[in-house]
This record gives structure tokens, sequence and C-alpha cells, in this order.
């Protein structure tokens, strides 16, 4: 009987061991993050993406579940930590997830959707403007002193072309259409919104004079804007604050260090942080970039991470059916 007891308080008592990767977690005030977990968890930080394979794997060593920010997790991390049992992405994308290696190895992965759809909205409006009012440019210019105003351009005649129409891209179109500005959008079906539908993203792109991508990053969308396309946005602008991955970088940096496509407002690239190509786009004169931050406003990052602290001890509590959302079927 006794040694019965033990046993229910020694399971009660165990720790659970949470790695938190995710640089929103800085900004957060420094008791919120441990008062949300709960006294069973034990909590690492490691301050901000951890950028190589080696030093992730260093970092999980003991760690029963990790909440993650753009880390790649696959195979050759898995292998390496038995221990893993969960991990909770800060945020709605998992392109950087494996999910046959997580099945694989029956490590259970959940996302955090429909929280930040606004905030990542105004980034897209925001570099929209930037474009427009050629806020990047007169603020280099007026810094090297030169007083030359330049010419703004005018929302009314104007067209945006959204590709992809999800719950983003549609609170972003609603920005743009109260700003004056036309909107309309391709999509792989014709949705319930009041904007022009075109079923090609070729005829979308040829009827725009900037486009923005709202796409998911799959196998089958990436470097989905290709040659073809990004040739058709000669003489246009474009926005991607969805996944660096849907785009060839290599070309895009060509057209627009020829100035070919007229610029681009960027908060996502292939290599982040940003190398590489990647790290040439964000210097051209023509394009206004940001890292990865669309989604951190200071409510934002409140919300999704208590969604994502949740997420683990839903886990742990064997309630499965509260996370938001499984994306793994172990």
């Amino acid at each position: 009987m006794y040694k019965s007891r033990w046993r229910t308080n020694f399971i009660f008592l165990k720790m659970i061991n949470v790695l938190i990767t995710p640089q929103a977690f800085t900004y957060l005030p420094p008791n919120t993050t441990k008062s949300l977990f709960g006294d069973n968890y034990t909590l690492h930080f490691t301050g901000g993406q951890v950028e190589s394979s080696s030093d992730l794997i260093d970092y999980l060593q003991g760690m029963d579940a990790c909440l993650i920010g753009s880390e790649t997790i696959n195979e050759s991390i898995l292998q390496n930590v038995p221990k893993l049992k969960f991990l909770s992405r800060f945020g709605v994308g998992y392109d950087s997830l494996n999910i046959k290696d997580l099945n694989k190895f029956k490590v259970q992965a959940s996302i955090v959707q429909n929280i930040n759809n606004e905030a990542v909205a105004r980034h897209c409006l925001s570099l929209l403007l930037g474009i427009t009012n050629n806020i990047t440019t007169q603020n280099t210019t007026l810094s090297r002193s030169i007083w030359d105003k330049g010419l703004n351009i005018s929302p009314e005649h104007t067209t945006v072309g959204l590709i992809g129409m999800g719950p983003v891209a549609k609170e972003f179109a609603k920005m743009c259409k109260f700003l004056g500005f036309n909107v309309v959008y391709f999509s792989r079906t014709k949705k319930e919104v009041p904007y022009t539908y075109f079923n090609t993203i070729e005829s979308l792109i040829k009827n725009s004079d900037i486009i923005s991508l709202h796409l998911k990053c799959t196998p089958e969308t990436t470097n989905i804007i290709d040659t073809f396309y990004l040739d058709l946005m000669k003489g246009k602008y474009l926005i991607n604050t969805a996944r660096g991955k849907l785009v060839n970088e290599t070309y895009l940096h060509k057209l627009l260090y020829e100035k070919a496509i007229l610029g681009a407002g960027l908060d996502v690239f292939t290599y982040e942080p940003s190398v590489r190509i990647s790290s040439q786009i964000r210097t051209l004169p023509n394009v206004i970039s940001t890292c990865h931050m669309a989604a951190y406003d200071s409510y934002s990052i409140s919300q999704v991470a208590t969604q994502a602290i949740n997420n683990i001890k839903y886990f742990f509590d064997n309630k499965l059916n509260k996370i938001n959302t499984l994306v793994t079927n172990v």
C-alpha cells in the first residue's frame, strides 16, 4: 500500500522539461511564461532561433517537449533526441517540420491557428504603404541630405492582387479596400468574398500592379512563383509575408537588381536568418525587408504563446482533443 502511494506521488511530482526557442518569449514579462506553464514544468530558453542542427540537438538533450520557432525538425534531429515526445509550434506554419519523420519517431506536433491573422495583415499593409508611399526611399535619400520628393502611388488607380485567399489575405483585402485600392485574388476555388476572382495565377499577375503572396508552403507550392511568373511581374511590385520558399529567390534577386521588378516588401526568405541569396536580396535599395516578424505585436505574441503553452499542457494531461491544432498522426 505504501509503495503504491509513493509511485503515485513520484509520477505527480516528476518535472517535464521543455525547451523554448522563439525570440518572442524574450518580450514577455519575466514570470509570465513560468506562471502559464505551472509548477510541473522546468523551462529551458535559448533566447532565439537555433541556427545549426548540431546546436539544436544539444539543446534538446533530456527534453520532453519543445516550444519551437522556425527551426527545421527532421530525422537527423529526431534520431538523436529519444526522450522528445511533443513539439508545439509557435505559429501556424509547419513547413519546417517533417511530418513523416515525426510520425515515424512517434513525436506529436501542434500549431496555433487563427490568432495572429490581423497582426500579419497589418504588416502586409505596412509593406504595401512603404512601397506606395516611398517610405524607405525617402528615408534613405533624406538621411543623405537629398531633398527629392518623388511621386507616391495612388490607391485609386492601383490593383492589389492576392495569391491565396486564406484568413490573413481576407483581413489584408479588407484593409486595402478601405484605403481605396482595387483588390483581386487567385485561389484554387472561388470564395464568398466581394473581390474579382481570377482562376489562374498568370491572369491574376497580368491584371495587378502589386502582387501579395498568401499561400502555405507545401511540396506543391515550393518555388511556385518561378521564372515564368516572376517575368510576368516586370514593372510591378511583390509582397511576401507567407514563406520565402514560395519564390525562386535567385531569379527574384536578378529582376530586382535590374529593377525589372520595381520593388518588393519581404518579411520571409528562403534562408532564415538571411544568408546566401536571401541576404543579397534584403540589401537591394528597392526592397523593404523585415525578419519574419509580421506576427510579432504585443497582443499576438501573448495570445500565441498562451495557446502554444496550453498545447503542451494538454498533451501531457492527455487532453489531445483540446489542442489547437495537431498536425501529426501518431
